[in-house]
């Protein structure tokens, strides 16, 4: 929130978690995912306890959630990929490993 809030720092989030998301029109979604994340510099990969749990409609996502869908779609284009773990013991989601930028910690 403080660097959304920071003048001097060009930054939005979203957070929403994937429990949310109105998956009702996944092609939509998708697109609407997609301008987002092509306008970004960089895409930042916030790890949680949740970052490998099995959306419920992991089929019509292509992957097995959307966070795996958002970092596979950022290396698609290209985007600069840094992760942050919330707890050092959560696995990362299966698309960061290994194409991350780099880890923030």
């Amino acid at each position: 929130n403080a660097w959304n809030e920071h003048m001097e720092c060009d930054f939005s989030y979203n957070d929403m978690p994937s429990e949310k998301i109105s998956s009702n029109n996944i092609l939509k979604l998708k697109d609407e995912l997609t301008l987002k994340i092509s306008k970004c510099t960089y895409v930042l990969v916030i790890v949680s306890e949740d970052s490998n749990k099995e959306d419920l409609n992991s089929g019509l996502i292509g992957y097995k959630n959307w966070q795996n869908w958002e970092v596979a779609k950022a290396k698609e284009l290209n985007k600069k990929i840094v992760g942050t773990k919330v707890n050092s013991m959560f696995e990362p989601p299966e698309e960061l490993i290994g194409s991350c930028t780099s880890w923030a910690r």
